[in-house]
């Protein structure tokens, strides 16, 4: 059996590699306008049991770097504190049994520290069937991050995540998902 890696996926291995390795150093972040406020301290490799673990969960103001964003459907990388509500629809035209489905997902993410941080997650689902009854459900889940970097230009977190089996919709599988995600700002390398 023989295993690739696609290119892009290769491309951002180096890149997530990259962007730790001057935080794994100790090395500072690039100069920015908002330097001469006062910031958060970076949290690296080679201060993670020192640093961001013993104060109270604080925003980064990341001035004109490239700004943390909650994505829709997308595990953030960053530790932060929020509620918010996902609404996805699926029109399934070839599917034999289902015409469309609905998902309604519901997050609460509180962070402990600038390190760790718990979220639990609500999911509910209809399903618009072609055949027999409409059928809908819901079911919870919960995920912890752990924030490994975070400095004006880059962000590393690891994320665990266990959504539970929607009885109702007939699943019967227990998930648990582990995440590796961050992003690196790329001006400063200009």
């Amino acid at each position: 059996m023989k295993f690739e890696i696609s290119r892009p996926v290769r491309r951002a291995m180096l890149l997530l590699s990259v962007a730790g390795l001057g935080a794994l150093a100790g090395e500072p972040p690039a100069p920015s306008p908002e330097a001469a406020k006062p910031q958060c301290a970076d949290l690296t490799f080679a201060n993670f049991f020192s640093q961001g673990w013993d104060g109270p969960w604080t925003k980064r103001s990341r001035g004109d770097a490239t700004p943390d964003m909650s994505l829709l459907r997308v595990q953030t990388n960053f530790v932060t504190e929020v509620f918010r509500l996902d609404y996805a629809y699926q029109r399934n035209l070839a599917a034999a049994g289902v015409r469309g489905t609905d998902g309604l997902t519901g997050t609460f993410e509180f962070p402990f520290n600038r390190r760790i941080e718990l979220g639990i997650v609500g999911y509910y689902n209809w399903v618009d069937s072609r055949q027999g009854e409409d059928i809908h459900g819901g079911t919870e889940g919960a995920f912890v991050r752990l924030a490994w970097i975070d400095t004006a230009t880059s962000s590393l977190a690891t994320n665990i995540r266990v959504a539970f089996p929607n009885h109702d919709l007939g699943g019967k599988d227990t998930t648990i998902s582990a995440a590796l995600t961050g992003w690196q700002d790329l001006a400063p390398w200009d």
